[in-house]
């Protein structure tokens, strides 16, 4: 038995903890099955074919998505549209914005992906999208429905219609699909949440230190406004600073390198300490003795609510919708004062036995979801 898994391959440790959900409740649904989950790089239509995908670790990182679409198109004409997924039984979308400002171009990887690549298994094979949401300014999410164009309102129905069921991780990917195309969606924890049951993590040890999840630009975008995050490195100077004042043992969490880097450059030295784990193991089983988390990274705090440690997201789009799925505090960049972070973690320290219980029976519930809505689609 083989699934498809859509996803992202080694550049986004957020993508891969929702894959890691999925793959979790794929496991328990079929512990005495073989199945072989193939996953698919989806920025990369290279890696959707058997005759490019080959070339796809050669090429992907010196052509854009529109440049291969066109090679792909090419190809099939004059060779053939066999895919990697030819036989399988299932493919599951998980997870990640599958709504947002200038969705579905022509030529976007996106657009090949749900216009040219899905629909060749409409009606051969359950196609399942699992914990979509939406990437848009905070600041205009008032504004989103308004603002859709007719461009983007067809390919939020191509998305949709081409999926046999979809779920989605926050409120307001639900309005737009239900605006836009009719029809009821549930609305659960993005798949993050259920990554570390991947890892065996089965008793949490003392709670003993604060994380800090730390993005230079306070977020992936500042949507055309450099001030946005102008002057986020001295406001989290400030709060680290406090927060060592008050004894509390303080570390940097950190998803890549260059996140790594910027941690150092704060100027801590080796009074805080700056992690960058090897693997997502390495990460859950760092994080799980956490007592709360404060950050810019998403799935930084929707991974560590897996594991009832409770989290503050600080960002500056409506990703930071999934965090308030979870009942946990979010902030935009703009209000995120040392003072006010306080305010808030103070909270994380009074309630703490509360939160986590309440976040592990939150994920409980997804599990469960997940798994039934997987089961009756693929099973």
């Amino acid at each position: 038995m083989r699934i498809g898994l859509i996803s992202t391959r080694r550049i986004n440790i957020g993508d891969e903890f929702i894959r890691d959900g999925i793959v979790h409740c794929l496991g328990k649904i079929f512990p005495s099955r073989k199945v072989e989950l193939l996953v698919i790089h989806k920025h990369s239509p290279f890696d959707f074919y058997k005759v490019t995908r080959p070339l796809n670790g050669v090429l992907r990182h010196h052509l854009s998505a529109s440049i291969e679409s066109k090679v792909v198109r090419h190809w099939f004409e004059a060779v053939s549209r066999r895919t990697i997924l030819d036989g399988s039984s299932g493919i599951v979308q998980c997870g990640a914005p599958v709504f947002w400002r200038g969705m579905g171009q022509k030529g976007s990887w996106e657009a090949h992906l749900w216009s040219e690549f899905l629909p060749m298994f409409k009606g051969k094979i359950p196609i399942v999208n699992l914990g979509g949401g939406t990437c848009y300014d905070w600041r205009r999410r008032d504004d989103v429905e308004r603002q859709t164009t007719q461009r983007e309102i067809e390919f939020i129905n191509q998305i949709v219609r081409t999926a046999d069921f979809s779920s989605f991780r926050d409120q307001l990917a639900a309005s737009l699909a239900r605006k836009f195309v009719g029809g009821s969606y549930p609305t659960l924890p993005c798949p993050a949440i259920l990554a570390p049951r991947l890892y065996e993590i089965t008793k949490r040890g003392r709670s003993s230190f604060v994380l800090v999840s730390y993005m230079k630009a306070g977020g992936h975008y500042d949507f055309g406004d450099a001030t946005l995050y102008q002057g986020w490195d001295l406001r989290v100077k400030k709060l680290v600073e406090y927060l060592m004042e008050q004894k509390e043992e303080v570390k940097f969490i950190c998803h890549n390198r260059a996140e790594a880097k910027d941690a150092g450059e704060l100027g801590f030295g080796t009074r805080v300490q700056v992690v960058l784990p090897k693997s997502r193991r390495d990460y859950v089983h760092f994080a799980e003795n956490a007592k709360y988390c404060v950050g810019n990274r998403m799935h930084a705090i929707l991974t560590l609510a897996g594991m009832g440690v409770p989290g503050l997201a600080i960002g500056t789009d409506t990703r930071m919708l999934m965090v308030k799925q979870v009942e946990l505090p979010i902030m935009e960049l703009r209000d995120a004062s040392p003072e006010n972070i306080l305010d808030i973690v103070e909270d994380f320290r009074l309630g703490a036995q509360a939160t986590h219980s309440r976040l592990l029976e939150l994920a409980e519930s997804a599990f469960e979801a997940y798994s039934g809505w997987c089961r009756e689609m693929i099973a």
